[in-house]
């Protein structure tokens, strides 16, 4: 029940520069923060002001905060204690620098280059707070600067038709600080031995930048004057969140839950597309496209344990890993006087699970029996998807003017359709061996529906727009 207020800024300047008719720069400044302050509602009011019947008064319960335990009459309802207990005072800034170069070299090359440069100061407090359970309290805090550098440049080359983009994007990020270097199973710094005014004497060593480069290919070529065949290839590398990459997360007892790791390397996508299009009539847009991606270094908690159970904890690895293939359909209608939309049908299927061990325990005699039944890969069954986007609408000019509006025209109304079969679970209470992914859940559907028209105040230059959105329709 706590209360939050979330607290947004966010400041712009663009730069565009035109220096010929094929030629032209960007530069972009820009400056995003945000503050966070979640907590209780004000203290109860415990005065006995409020008489229930003559000569019987009470105070404000159960509204307000109070941090003790308080019960009612016959012990069963709860005006206090273990409520109210998330807490946040972060605070963070993000300063970004962006340039961007365009030349249309000649008939055939157009090269775009650029780079942007994002400077983030976070500082970081939040957790939970019970003042009546104070055991299961943990709290998290930490200010850091990280900063990254990305660059590109590619080629757009066309040859009778044939378009070919060909470019490679350098990263560079720099956590800017320190983390800590100390044994996996250390009782002075993971256990509840622990003791703040000994932090300083634990060793760090200053975290190692990295740099990556990512090369992108697209390819689109004509077959005839209404289809194409295209393909794409690229690395992708995505930055973990800052909330885990520098958690330190210690419970009430000053013992380590949650350590995070700012030397992870980034979780990498390579993507693979072929695909076909085709123009019918020029007012329909067939597409029928295969794909392929694989992932790797993705986010995962690895746990840690000691001989005597003292050291229990979590800390931040890029061990998971994935591979999604499938392929899509879809049909889509730009333009017409009543009716517009998309419909698009996907079927995939996915491949998970983790290099290494995901538990370390210092008993060897455990360790072995872990290893026994690890690491394992999930294959999950197919789960085919459908989703659509109708509009049907009048035009502009439909019916007959009364009082001075079109009172048919102008009319929009959107079907938002959603359909995925039910993910597959298993069902072994017996532990039978060989029996998975023997159970579906039900397939999951929805209809949205929004409704508008815009009404145009006679030629004050002034509009009225009247819309309705109805979730889950049906």
């Amino acid at each position: 029940w706590s209360q939050t207020s979330r607290y947004y800024n966010t400041l712009s300047a663009k730069l565009t520069k035109v220096l010929s008719s094929g030629e032209f720069f960007e530069v972009q400044l820009k400056r995003i923060g945000k503050l966070y302050r979640t907590g209780p509602s004000a203290l109860r009011d415990t005065s006995a002001t409020y008489e229930l019947f003559p000569g019987y008064y009470v105070n404000e319960a159960p509204k307000g905060f109070w941090p003790n335990s308080l019960y009612s009459i016959d012990g069963r309802l709860s005006f206090g204690g273990a409520i109210s207990t998330a807490r946040d005072r972060s605070e963070f800034t993000t300063w970004t620098g962006k340039f961007d170069y365009t030349n249309q070299v000649n008939f055939r090359h157009q090269i775009k280059s650029g780079f942007e440069i994002i400077y983030n100061s976070y500082n970081m407090e939040f957790g939970m707070v019970n003042e009546f359970l104070p055991l299961g309290n943990t709290w998290t805090s930490f200010e850091r600067n990280p900063y990254r550098i990305t660059g590109y440049i590619q080629d757009k080359i066309e040859y009778e038709g044939f378009i070919t983009t060909i470019g490679i994007v350098p990263e560079y990020i720099n956590s800017n600080g320190n983390w800590y270097d100390v044994s996996p199973y250390s009782r002075d710094f993971y256990s509840a031995n622990y003791s703040p005014e000994q932090e300083d004497e634990f060793k760090d060593e200053e975290v190692e930048p990295q740099f990556y480069l990512s090369p992108r290919i697209g390819v689109s070529h004509p077959i005839t004057e209404n289809s194409k065949l295209y393909f794409n290839y690229g690395h992708y590398r995505q930055m973990p969140t800052s909330e885990t990459h520098y958690r330190m997360q210690r419970s009430a007892l000053d013992q380590v839950d949650y350590i995070g790791n700012p030397s992870l390397p980034l979780a990498r996508t390579i993507s693979y597309e072929l695909g076909y299009d085709h123009s019918l009539y020029d007012m329909y847009l067939i597409r029928l496209s295969a794909y392929y991606k694989s992932i790797d270094n993705q986010q995962d908690w690895t746990r840690y344990v000691s001989l005597d159970g003292k050291v229990n904890y979590y800390k931040l690895t890029a061990k998971n890993y994935e591979d999604i293939r499938g392929f899509e359909f879809e049909v889509s209608k730009r333009y017409g006087q009543w009716v517009t939309g998309n419909l698009n049908y996907e079927y995939r299927v996915g491949t998970s699970g983790y290099f290494g061990v995901k538990q370390y325990f210092e008993n060897p005699a455990e360790q072995r029996e872990y290893l026994r039944q690890n690491p394992y890969q999930a294959k999950p069954r197919p789960r085919p998807r459908f989703k659509s986007y109708i509009d049907f609408h009048t035009p502009d000019d439909f019916g007959p003017r009364i009082v001075g509006q079109r009172l048919f025209g102008g009319w929009s109304m959107n079907f938002i359709t959603h359909w995925t079969a039910g993910f597959w679970t298993t069902w072994n209470p017996n532990n039978i061996t060989g029996i998975e992914y023997n159970l579906q859940y039900r397939d999951y559907k929805n209809v949205d529906l929004k409704l508008s028209k815009v009404f145009k105040l006679g030629d004050t230059g002034t509009s009225l727009k009247f819309f309705a959105e109805i979730n889950n329709a049906f």
